[in-house]
């Protein structure tokens, strides 16, 4: 059996893509962009979109750990940054691979709504310990990333 093109998935995954009503800007242009290129290499080499949504939560595991132990930069503003676009792009990935690959499922869609959900959760609890190890400024402003 031969592998996909990668040229020939990301083709047909712009044709399937879903709507762009109520999508942000930077994700439709974005984050579904660089997931399109991901889901397309993926389809080449027999990734699933569960191995997706994996990449997705690690990357924003690394990404909050760092957030946890660095100190503030612009070199760790930097790599959180990188590493989230990551996440979300490998996020992107997971339902347009499971829609080339027709291996859309229940288990799935609740497995990358799980990790979505963590990932966002965690983020803002990784902001709000950032901020009161390494910030002066107490008080309210620490209920902004709970709130």
């Amino acid at each position: 059996m031969s592998r996909p093109d990668v040229r020939s998935s990301w083709h047909e995954l712009a044709a399937a893509q879903k709507p762009g009503v109520g999508v942000p800007f930077y994700m439709r242009v974005v984050n579904r962009r660089l997931g399109r290129g991901i889901a397309a290499v993926a389809h080449r080499w027999g990734g699933t979109p569960d191995q997706m949504t994996a990449v997705s939560a690690v990357l924003a595991i690394l990404a909050v750990v760092l957030l946890l132990l660095a100190q503030p930069s612009v070199a760790t503003g930097v790599a959180v940054a990188v590493l989230l676009e990551g996440a979300f792009a490998f996020d992107a990935a997971d339902g347009q691979l499971a829609r080339l690959r027709s291996m859309s499922s229940p288990v799935g869609e609740w497995l990358d709504h799980v990790v979505d959900a963590a990932k966002i959760a965690s983020l803002h609890l990784a902001v709000l310990v950032h901020w009161y190890r390494f910030d002066d400024t107490r008080g309210a402003m620490l209920l902004v990333p709970i709130a």
